[in-house]
């Protein structure tokens, strides 16, 4: 089976470590989950999300545009949380039109950061984690870490349930 469970990497700074590829069993399972609200597989992700964040003090989902909720009616990334009973910080607000898929590494690296935090929040000195649902170039965790290091962290990683390889 092509299931790699469990890799870890550096990318600016961060430790990004990813569960599953991005690749043919998965795909199907994430996008079953994103687009058709499958949510049964929420299982698939959550049994291991708990065990890869108890470290930090902060969890912070990637949070996607009002539309997009609208169309799915629900935040793919939370909802894996929920169930694995981790509690998090909704504290990013994404400003996004198009989505990541439809647009070139290019467009996706030259892109003005579609991420905003609210302004009450205390991140000083604090580990946070970013979760997200799928890794492709990285943008949309760097993007959303820029917000989060003008807030002074101890540090930031990222956990994300896959990974494409074709970069």
């Amino acid at each position: 089976m092509e299931l790699k469970i469990d890799e870890s990497f550096q990318f600016h700074d961060m430790n990004v470590v990813t569960l599953y590829e991005y690749e043919r069993i998965v795909k199907r399972m994430i996008r079953r989950y994103k687009f058709l609200g499958d949510v049964a597989l929420e299982k698939v992700f959550s049994m291991f999300v708990k065990e890869k964040i108890r470290l930090y003090d902060k969890v912070i989902p990637v949070p996607i545009s009002k539309l997009r909720l609208k169309e799915r009616g629900f935040n793919q990334v939370t909802r894996i949380l929920d169930d694995a009973g981790v509690k998090y910080d909704d504290i990013l607000t994404s400003h996004r039109t198009m989505r990541q898929s439809q647009l070139s590494k290019y467009e996706r690296e030259t892109e003005v950061n579609p991420f905003s935090m609210r302004e009450d929040i205390d991140l000083k000195n604090q580990s946070i984690i970013i979760v997200d649902d799928i890794f492709t170039t990285g943008e949309t965790v760097r993007q959303v870490s820029e917000i989060l290091k003008a807030h002074n962290p101890k540090r930031i990683d990222v956990l994300t349930f896959s990974i494409s390889r074709k970069l």
